[in-house]
């Protein structure tokens, strides 16, 4: 049997419409759109949401580089052999089997938690590094 013609043929020839460019953080906004007819626009809400948009731009900048970062972050405790790692009020742990890091951040700025037997070890990392500088 065959197929009946499609009654809307014009669907079928549509094609997708090219997406917008994407803006990175470091590029400007496109001038905003001026009113057509004096007063139909609300000027400061038409500022704040304009605000919101740029905002909304940066964290998801930030976002991208937090992914990035946590790759880093889980690769070195990898090669290092470390479960857990305190720093700065950031608490990194991998957890096991899913081979992930949960980040927690607290009001204490913890120097990197060791223990004694790793304490000599990291000494003598901390003095060869300094040796360098």
């Amino acid at each position: 049997m065959a197929k009946a013609p499609s009654k809307n043929r014009h669907k079928a020839t549509r094609g997708k419409a090219a997406a917008p460019a994407k803006r990175g953080p470091g590029r400007p906004r496109t001038p905003r759109q001026q009113p057509l007819i004096e007063g139909v626009r609300i000027k400061p809400l038409d500022d704040v949401a304009a605000t919101i948009g740029d905002l909304r731009d940066q964290m998801n900048a930030l976002r991208t580089d937090e992914a990035e970062q946590l790759k880093v972050a889980l690769e070195l405790m990898r090669e290092h052999k470390r479960t857990t790692w305190n720093h700065a009020g950031v608490e990194l742990v991998r957890v096991p089997g899913v081979e992930k890091l949960r980040v927690r951040t607290s009001k204490d700025k913890a120097t990197a938690e060791v223990d004694e037997e790793d304490e000599e070890r990291v000494d003598v990392v901390e003095s060869g590094a300094q040796a360098e500088a």
